[in-house]
């Protein structure tokens, strides 16, 4: 209903229009009679904003909150993570091992090089990447960080979130809650007493002083999400500007690697024992 209010305000050309047919009302059309009406409401417009803001003030908050959580529960997770520091401490060993002699030993990297493993080939087999063998390293030797992902339940949310957009949404309401401050304000200045079925001042007013408390509380979140963010970025070696597209895309990519990789591993794997069996069977049947 607000929206569709806001699409029929009246300009001040028709407002203006309106006035000069004051006394053909009775003979006016509905519409005509309704804009007639509403271009008599002081601030008509300015009311519907603030209308039209309140409305979707709570949606608009709860949603630019969840972004701001999930960001920073993700940025939590990477830094607490042991496993995490384990399979980079792990990947770093290969890398030095791989390139001993040529780069010297390196003392990190991007989290974007994860990505590449899987494009390094082995010489010798040809399917086999050092992804699959770092897979089947860690099923050996280091099982429990294959369970990685139970430690970073919120990267894939968080790598989807873009802190520009999020940035301008909280501006936005920002911005709105001063529309809605000033609208009151004009308000209080009025020399004429409203109406008395227009509830409009008292209903803002108190729509105003909570929303003042729930933006706060966004705020906070908000500044506490780019601070965790970027102490998760320089924890992991990477720029403090670092978006959580860069730095958990490039994490939540990796793990779907790795997951597909085991999957390559444990089917590998069973054709192995399969073959393996086969012939001991075809030996058996020999020896008979």
């Amino acid at each position: 209903m607000v929206e569709q209010l806001a699409k029929f305000t009246p300009s001040a050309e028709e407002a203006a229009l309106l006035e000069e047919h004051q006394d053909e009302l009775d003979s006016m059309a509905r519409a005509d009679r309704f804009l007639y009406e509403i271009s008599k409401i002081p601030h008509y417009s300015q009311r519907v904003r603030t209308l039209l803001f309140k409305k979707k003030f709570t949606g608009a908050v709860a949603e630019a909150s969840s972004r701001a959580s999930v960001v920073l529960r993700a940025a939590r997770d990477m830094t607490r993570s042991r496993r995490l520091r384990a399979l980079l401490e792990i990947v770093l060993a290969l890398g030095n091992y791989m390139n001993r002699g040529a780069r010297g030993n390196a003392s990190g990297f991007r989290l974007t090089s994860l990505n590449k493993l899987a494009d390094t080939k082995s010489s010798v087999t040809r399917n086999t990447t050092l992804l699959h063998y770092l897979v089947e390293l860690l099923e050996t030797q280091f099982k429990d960080v294959l369970l990685l992902e139970e430690d970073l339940p919120h990267v894939r949310a968080a790598a989807k979130v873009c802190v520009d957009q999020l940035e301008k949404d909280v501006g936005a309401l920002r911005n709105g809650l001063r529309e809605v401050s000033r609208e009151l304000d004009y308000h209080a200045t009025l020399q004429v007493p409203a109406q008395p079925n227009d509830a409009f001042v008292p209903v803002m007013r108190e729509f105003h002083a909570h929303a003042v408390c729930s933006f706060t509380q966004l705020e906070d979140l908000f500044q506490d999400m780019k601070s965790r963010l970027e102490a998760c970025a320089h924890a992991f070696g990477e720029e403090p500007s670092a978006s959580p597209e860069q730095l958990f895309g490039a994490l939540d990519s990796f793990l779907a690697q790795l997951t597909e990789a085991r999957a390559e591993c444990d089917a590998a794997r069973r054709r192995r024992d399969e073959e393996e069996r086969r012939t001991r069977h075809e030996q058996e049947l020999k020896k008979r």
